[in-house]
């Protein structure tokens, strides 16, 4: 009885493992995978030499880990299971009280250090003011939910140690922390919410000189209540409760041009059709472009550029308010020199803001910010 058992889970072991590699090989690749908002690895191309150097078997793995075709249930099944046997972390993900929380480590010191000086020296240089900001992580502000002994940068001392070198910045994370009890980070997304935004929009306030425009002139709207963000997709938590999409919408009329391609494509601040896709965050400004430019009807007020990641999507509803035009570009994307940009947009004024974990990896800014 017991060698018939043994032979019964051995036929439903090799049963499974087989007809998973038939279903696998039947089924076409995947160009994307919706749950982790990225695309997938495809199957990669065999030389000798590729397969020599080890390139060849590392982007194997990833072809077949990313096309397994129960990718996401298992990875579901991993984070439920570790979660229950008290692992508070997955896939550079921790658990936290209701909400996940990324992980930032500590940055490579030397390119941290060589962006600060990039942003130091273009501010030099550049024939307008140049502002500064950093925003911190929600490892940052609920620092006092993650995990004891979580390795975690030291992000006011990074923030410090940039405005320092800078000469001053936009406190930020000071305004953040002052809120921390309020919806102000997604608990799914590492992006800050339309509330943070507006938060870390007083603070640019008092670097810029201007007088912030109260939260009450906006008019609040839903835009969803089943967002499940990145932290979601990577950290494989199914459990937590979908995220709600909030806008903060200004009255005036306002335009904005996107450059994805030569032509720009005409728009508004809300992009209500990526409401239906997987990275609904993507409602704000339409996502990740090279360049967008945003007019507003106060024709005689100046005009900004905005150096920036996608934080700036959420954020830039609340600078209409004083800027005629907001020009924004992502230097992973955009690959001009900024200089030249401002001289042939007429620019006045310039804003560098990252979130500082995105601040802290770029490859970019020191190769395109002059």
């Amino acid at each position: 009885m017991t060698r018939i058992l043994k032979y019964a889970l051995c036929a439903v072991f090799l049963a499974a493992i087989f007809g998973a590699l038939i279903i696998n090989i039947a089924l076409p690749d995947k160009d994307f995978l919706e749950q982790e908002n990225r695309m997938a690895q495809t199957a990669p191309k065999f030389s000798w030499e590729a397969l020599a150097g080890g390139r060849f078997t590392s982007d194997f793995e990833k072809y077949v880990n990313d096309q397994f075709v129960f990718r996401d249930g298992f990875i579901s099944i991993k984070s439920a299971s570790e979660r229950a046997m008290g692992k508070r972390e997955n896939g550079g993900v921790f658990f936290a009280r209701g909400m996940l929380i990324e992980a930032f480590p500590a940055p490579d010191a030397a390119r941290f250090s060589e962006n600060v000086s990039a942003v130091k020296s273009f501010s030099e240089s550049a024939p307008v003011p140049v502002h500064f900001a950093l925003i911190p992580t929600a490892a940052h502000i609920y620092k006092d939910m993650l995990p004891e002994g979580a390795p975690t940068a030291d992000e006011a001392a990074l923030i410090e140690e940039a405005y320092e070198a800078f000469g001053g910045g936009a406190d930020i994370a000071a305004a953040l922390l002052s809120h921390k009890d309020e919806y102000i980070f997604y608990r799914t997304d590492h992006h800050w919410t339309s509330l943070g935004a507006y938060y870390g929009y007083g603070a640019l306030c008092e670097e810029l000189g201007k007088d912030a425009v109260p939260i009450t002139v906006y008019k609040k709207s839903v835009l969803s209540e089943d967002f499940n963000g990145t932290l979601y997709s990577l950290s494989g938590a199914r459990w937590e409760k979908p995220d709600e999409i909030d806008a903060y919408v200004p009255s005036d009329h306002i335009t904005v041009l996107r450059y994805d391609k030569a032509e720009p494509e005409t728009g508004g601040l809300y992009y209500y059709e990526n409401l239906t896709v997987k990275d609904k965050y993507k409602v704000f400004l339409g996502g990740n472009a090279p360049r967008v430019v945003i007019k507003t009807t106060h024709s005689d007020a100046p005009s900004l550029l905005l150096i920036r990641d996608s934080y700036s999507d959420s954020l830039a509803p609340f600078l209409t308010a004083h800027y005629g035009e907001i020009h924004m570009l992502d230097l992973r994307y955009f690959k001009s020199g900024v200089s030249q940009y401002i001289e042939e947009n007429d620019i006045d004024e310039v804003l560098v803001i990252y979130g500082l974990k995105k601040f802290s990896e770029d490859t970019n800014i020191r190769a395109f910010l002059k």
